[in-house]
């Protein structure tokens, strides 16, 4: 995919959901469920003093703002719809909260609840429909063979094979693998035997992707054995602009689930692994209580009274749902 082409579309998709914003605005003013008068239109376009073109440049410049911060302009191959658009309802509820709070400082009583309320339904659902539209007509052309991003796979491994795999399996990604790069292991007789293309040694990445054209890197190497030359290949896609992926199973924990978390600017990765919460951790805290008073010598009716009739229940139930 060539630059000109990528600028395109990020242009597109930012004039789409400006022009959204500018419609949900304009019949927000006008829709008769704000019960303003028939000419309330034309009276909007008459009060469009200071104050009014203010608020308005502001919320064009926070609505792309917090667009962009919800990574709505990046390359969202890899996401589903389901998260795009819970991405879509939460910045326009920001981007509404924000109207609403600079309405308030600068005075402006054309901003009512109703006003606004009408607003985040109107802006919620045509950008959800204008994004759904847009990733449908995307997918299309990378069926067809159009829009196609080039990849380059960082590894040789099994990992690395069954990621390569998946992404063929979907033509609707739009990518086209380009080849694998690897130093040559113990395991590398499993990849020769896949007839796939080595394109170049660990050594020899920078000038790869320098003298090709390389839309997206995987990094699919394991991060304990090759932390340096990882850290190598990082620095060399930032400086050429080259998005990177990482497989994230980075230990052998095959039921965790992973999220990106940020503390400050600290990127944090957690690796939810089968923690107890809600229920069950209530039920084995009750447990740890019970053991803790038997071993203090408690009787049976002073833990009853201690605990009360509904671990009683919770335990009946528990009980009598156990195989014998």
């Amino acid at each position: 995919m060539n630059l000109g082409r990528r600028l395109f579309l990020d242009l597109l998709f930012k004039a789409v959901d400006l022009a959204v914003m500018v419609a949900s605005v304009l019949l927000a003013a006008g829709t008769p469920v704000l019960q303003l008068e028939p000419d309330s239109l034309l009276h909007f376009e008459l009060r469009l003093k200071v104050s009014y073109l203010l608020l308005f440049i502001l919320l064009m410049a926070a609505w792309h703002v917090i667009f962009e911060a919800f990574g709505l302009y990046r390359s969202r191959r890899l996401t589903s719809a389901r998260e795009e658009t819970l991405d879509v309802v939460k910045a326009t509820s920001l981007a509404s909260a924000a109207m609403l709070g600079v309405a308030l400082l600068l005075g402006i009583d054309l901003i009512t609840f109703r006003f606004l309320l009408v607003f985040w339904v109107l802006s919620t659902a045509l950008t959800i429909l204008a994004r759904l539209t847009l990733r449908a007509t995307l997918e299309r052309f990378r069926v067809r063979g159009r829009n196609l991003r080039n990849l380059l796979i960082v590894g040789t491994n099994a990992r690395a094979l069954r990621f390569a795999e998946l992404v063929e399996s979907k033509p609707t990604l739009g990518y086209k693998v380009k080849g694998f790069v690897d130093d040559e292991w113990s395991g590398a007789t499993g990849f020769r035997g896949t007839g796939r293309e080595l394109a170049a040694g660990l050594g020899n990445f920078d000038s790869y992707i320098r003298e090709h054209v390389v839309d997206e890197v995987v990094l699919a190497l394991p991060v304990s054995s090759h932390y340096a030359q990882l850290s190598q290949l990082l620095r060399t896609c930032e400086e050429q602009g080259i998005l990177v992926h990482m497989l994230p199973d980075l230990f052998e924990v095959r039921h965790a689930r992973l999220k990106l978390e940020i503390l400050e600017d600290q990127p944090v990765i957690t690796l939810r692994t089968g923690a107890m919460e809600g229920g069950p951790l209530l039920v084995k805290r009750m447990f740890d209580v019970t053991e803790g008073l038997i071993r203090r010598k408690y009787t049976d009716a002073e833990i009853l009274g201690i605990l009360g009739g509904n671990f009683r229940r919770v335990l009946t139930q528990i009980w009598k749902g156990m195989p014998a």
